[in-house]
């Protein structure tokens, strides 16, 4: 039996909001649709807020990292380089990391100047030619089986190959933390 013990650690969050004031006068006076519009609005700013701080911890939480070299493999089995952008033998060096620790990596984070240029890459780009492909790209989609998700969130220059901490064993591994809120 696995005894090991759990540790504690004491979170602090921060709490955020945003309101929009809506008098009667707003009501009485404006289009509706113009309201809409300004929660809308206020909702987008706090999603964006969401994900800026989910993506300021990932950051902040790498295991690994290293620059990228732009090599891929082309479809005649010749290795090339795209000086600045990101290559699949960078992505499969990220995945092998991460399958170092025994995990599953199952997710890559993208900006969309990223993403671009990975779709670029003639073996995701092939399927417009011969077919459909075995590796698909999109910001739904798969890349060597990992789903490909692309926010302006992410910095341009940075991707992420993440796991959620599935493992070959199927053992309780979580790559993170518990949050109890306790008011």
């Amino acid at each position: 039996m696995d005894f090991t013990p759990y540790t504690t650690v004491t979170v602090t969050p921060y709490k955020k909001g945003l309101r929009e004031r809506i008098s009667r006068e707003n009501i009485e006076d404006l289009y509706i649709p113009i309201i809409e519009d300004q929660l809308r609005r206020i909702a987008r700013r706090m999603a964006y807020t969401i994900d800026k701080d989910c993506q300021t911890v990932i950051d902040s939480a790498a295991g690994n990292s290293f620059a990228a070299t732009g090599t891929s493999l082309s479809a005649t089995g010749t290795e090339f380089t795209i000086s600045g952008g990101l290559g699949s033998k960078d992505i499969l060096k990220a995945k092998s990391l991460i399958e170092g620790y025994n995990f599953i990596p199952d997710t890559i984070l993208l900006n969309p100047v990223n993403a671009r240029d990975v779709m670029y890459l003639p073996q995701f780009s092939l399927h417009l030619q011969y077919g459909e492909p075995v590796i698909q790209t999109g910001s739904i989609g798969k890349i060597y089986g990992m789903d490909v998700y692309i926010s302006t969130v992410v910095p341009a220059g940075t991707g992420y190959v993440l796991s959620i901490g599935q493992n070959l064993s199927a053992a309780y591994s979580p790559m993170g933390f518990f949050v109890n809120g306790v008011d």
